[in-house]
């Protein structure tokens, strides 16, 4: 995963990077970009992935907001993941919860 300064999340598949495709599939971009979370409204500054269930990830932007978000693979989900947002006013709670949620399991 990643993040850039247009505040969305790339989910990536590098095994895929040089994987032939076609010319429609190349307009939703490289073969090895899974998905794009667009759900924040300042630039994110953090991610990570949860440890015990699969697929999903905490962002955290710069405007304190938080999002808990899995994405599912293999249905229609993967366009609209399950997103849950915080706005955080104390950073070492949010660093608690960066913790948790790479710890336990939903």
């Amino acid at each position: 995963a990643s993040t850039g300064t247009d505040r969305r999340v790339y989910i990536w598949d590098l095994s895929k990077i040089g994987d032939e495709q076609s010319k429609e599939d190349g307009q939703d971009g490289p073969p090895e970009l899974l998905f794009i979370h667009g759900g924040h409204t300042s630039k994110v500054s953090d991610i990570s992935w949860n440890n015990n269930e699969p697929w999903m990830l905490t962002s955290v932007a710069e405007d304190n907001v938080i999002q808990f978000w899995q994405i599912v693979l293999g249905s229609l989900s993967i366009n609209r993941p399950k997103v849950y947002t915080w706005r955080m006013k104390n950073k070492l709670f949010y660093m608690f919860l960066t913790i948790l949620c790479t710890t336990v399991s939903f």
